[in-house]
Order: structure tokens, then C-alpha cells, then sequence
């Protein structure tokens, strides 16, 4: 976290220093300075603030343009507290990191690993009980790329996957 305070003030310093120069210096390099700064920014605040479920509407909303999602719903056959225990049982087998969970709400936050075709994901999994079953909301949310290759439904597959063997006796 210190890594990405210490980021996000060179990338503001970095932003003042060439955007407020003299305006005889070439125009469009400044503007690219500032485009590169911005993007610096961005990435840190995704960065920041990946590990707070607080910001799942900013990840998952249909109008952040810096973050590629993908959705799927599912049902489940039991009540909706063996589910969210199952759930997390099942996301360290996955090859995700269980970031936060919170029973209350039936929301878990996980993250996949960066690779080759992305920085990471936020994958985030809503519990709703209805009845004797239990509707399992996947999200999986890249950090800060527009297009996943196909990590975000990647995620899924080995999840569900996972998750199938797991019910399996």
C-alpha cells in the first residue's frame, strides 16, 4: 500500500511539473505527458483500492470504461450459509486469493492473479436465498484493461468447475 501512495504522488508531481511548463515547449508532448500521467493515476487508485468491497459498484459499473466484466448467475441446493462456507472453501482451491467475506451480507471478494493476459481480476460473489436453494451471483472484474483475452470467463470455468467437483461424492 505504501508502494502505491508513494506512485500516485510522483504520478501527481509528474502531472503539475509538465502540464504547468511554459507553453513554448511542444503542446502535444505535454498532452501526452499528462495522458500518461492520468493513466499512472488510475492504475494506482485501481490498485488502492482493489481490496475493498466497498468499491464493488465502481468495478462492476456498466459506465467504467477502464474495467472489463463479466457476470454469471447460478443456483445452488442448499440454504444460503452452507453455500457461502462452500463458496470459500472452494475459491482457495480455484487458485484465487480470498480477500474479504462477509456473512452478513452474503458478498465474498476474491482476486485472481495477474498474468500474461491481464493485471488481475476482482472476482466478487453475491449469496441471495430463495427457498431451499441458494442464487450465486459470479463477477469478475479485470483492473484497469478494456478487453480480458477471456480471463474474466477463465475464472468462472475454473470456479465452477471447482465448484461441481466439490458437490460430487
Amino acid at each position: 500500500m505504501r508502494f502505491i501512495k508513494h506512485l500516485l504522488v510522483i504520478a501527481v508531481i509528474f502531472i503539475i511539473i509538465f502540464v504547468s511548463k511554459d507553453s513554448s515547449h511542444d503542446s502535444h508532448m505535454t498532452i501526452l505527458y499528462a495522458l500518461a500521467g492520468i493513466n499512472v493515476v488510475l492504475i494506482c487508485f485501481n490498485l488502492a483500492v482493489r481490496c475493498s468491497l466497498a468499491f464493488k459498484p465502481y468495478f462492476l459499473s456498466p459506465f467504467n470504461i477502464f474495467s472489463a466484466h463479466f457476470k454469471k448467475e447460478f443456483d445452488v441446493e442448499i440454504p444460503a450459509d452452507l453455500a457461502f462456507d462452500k463458496i470459500r472453501e472452494v475459491i482457495d482451491e480455484s487458485g484465487f486469493k480470498q480477500i474479504t467475506a462477509d456473512k452478513d451480507r452474503l458478498e465474498i471478494l476474491a482476486i485472481a492473479r495477474p498474468g500474461f493476459r491481464s493485471w488481475g481480476e476482482n472476482v466478487y460473489f453475491t449469496l441471495t436465498e430463495s427457498g431451499s436453494h441458494t442464487r450465486v451471483r459470479f463477477d469478475s472484474a479485470a483492473l484497469f484493461q478494456l478487453y480480458t483475452w477471456g480471463k474474466n470467463e477463465d475464472n468462472y470455468s475454473a470456479f465452477f468447475k471447482k465448484l461441481d467437483d466439490s458437490f460430487t461424492i
